[in-house]
């Protein structure tokens, strides 16, 4: 029984995302070998913030819905290494409206969930750490936690492969995740992406 609500509630979910979405963003149920949509698992990526560090680079994100969900809230895994004070080495986000036990509501829908984890790269929250080293520099040495932050978006990059989309050049991660340049972004209509790939 709580799988089918969960389901239901993630097909509404889905109708909600193709319907109005942040720009930039990119937010979509994973597609099974035979075809079939799983919505339980949903493939993301996130635009980093106009003005900050992550401005530039678009980020890789899966969310992982359960059975229980939405009783329950998601878990939200950039890949493995990912450099930022409230990410585990696995790649899990630590996040107040993550946790079951503190900031989630039923109510909480994906376009927020995305939204809170592209504020948290760049405002991580000290008081709640989940990766010492990334976490040490942010307190003790803000300048080389800047550089180390660029890195990351750069290392992202340099990981992408080049194709065409729409005649504009984007990068992309090896597992097909969409990133790109900010530069381009003005020039794609993510919408038009949406209403093939959802």
């Amino acid at each position: 029984m709580s799988g089918g609500i969960a389901r239901g509630r993630l097909a509404e979910e889905r109708k909600a995302w193709r319907k109005n979405h942040p720009h930039g963003f990119v937010a979509r149920p994973e597609t099974q070998p035979d075809g079939s949509v799983n919505l339980m698992t949903w493939q993301c990526t996130l635009p980093g913030k106009v003005g900050t560090g992550w401005e530039g680079g678009f980020f890789p994100l899966t969310i992982h819905f359960s059975e229980d969900y939405p009783s329950k809230p998601p878990k939200c895994k950039f890949p493995p290494g990912f450099f930022h004070p409230n990410v585990y080495p696995s790649g899990t986000v630590c996040l107040s409206i993550l946790n079951e036990d503190s900031g989630w509501r039923p109510a909480i829908t994906v376009k927020q969930i995305l939204v809170g984890i592209q504020e948290l790269l760049d405002a991580p929250n000290p008081a709640d750490p989940a990766q010492t080293e990334a976490y040490q520099l942010f307190i003790q040495d803000p300048d080389e936690y800047k550089k180390r932050e660029s890195g990351c978006v750069t290392r992202l990059m340099s990981q992408g492969l080049k194709l065409f989309v729409f005649n504009k050049p984007l990068l992309i991660l090896k597992d097909k995740q969409l990133i790109m340049r900010h530069e381009f972004l003005n020039n794609v209509h993510f919408n038009d992406i949406g209403s093939r790939h959802n």
